[in-house]
């Protein structure tokens, strides 16, 4: 009896967290509503551990892709603004980790304020926008009725 008991749990230990529902449905009397494909969100498409490795190169490629064009950014502006100036390699490290820090800190510190931030900019973007359209369309019609290229509102003449 005592070896019936042991063999049995040891069958459910091997068994995986899915069919352990399955079987703890089939206790009750109840069918499965859901069937599962596979642990991940992209079904059956290998190995999980392939996919962690894959978002985890993928965010840091993203944030040392980010720090480095941040980093070039400012030592560009700084070469335009002073024409003497030529950077040594180690300045070019240095303003990445800086940027990269910079963007660590502000992700942990300022997260809150972080939503209000872009909500903002987002409206700044807009305004800037129109900004800009409102007097090119201005300018453009200007340009065009002098060069005699637009003749909406005129009356032809006879000549």
């Amino acid at each position: 009896m005592d070896q019936e008991k042991q063999s049995h749990v040891s069958e459910t230990e091997i068994l995986s967290v899915e069919e352990r529902d399955v079987l703890a449905l089939a206790r009750l009397g109840k069918k499965p509503i859901l069937k599962f494909q596979g642990t991940d969100n992209f079904g059956n498409l290998g190995d999980n551990n392939f996919t962690g490795w894959l978002v985890i190169c993928g965010w840091q490629a993203i944030l040392a892709g980010s720090a480095y064009l941040g980093g070039n950014m400012i030592i560009t502006l700084a070469r335009l603004n002073h024409a003497s100036y030529e950077p040594a390699l180690w300045q070019g490290t240095l303003v990445y980790w800086c940027v990269m820090a910079v963007a660590i800190l502000v992700n942990m510190y300022a997260s809150k304020i972080l939503p209000k931030l872009e909500s903002f900019i987002l409206v700044l973007h807009i305004g800037g926008f129109f900004a800009v359209l409102v007097p090119l369309v201005v300018v453009c019609i200007r340009f065009l009725r002098m060069w005699g290229l637009l003749a909406v509102g005129r009356k032809k003449r006879k000549g």
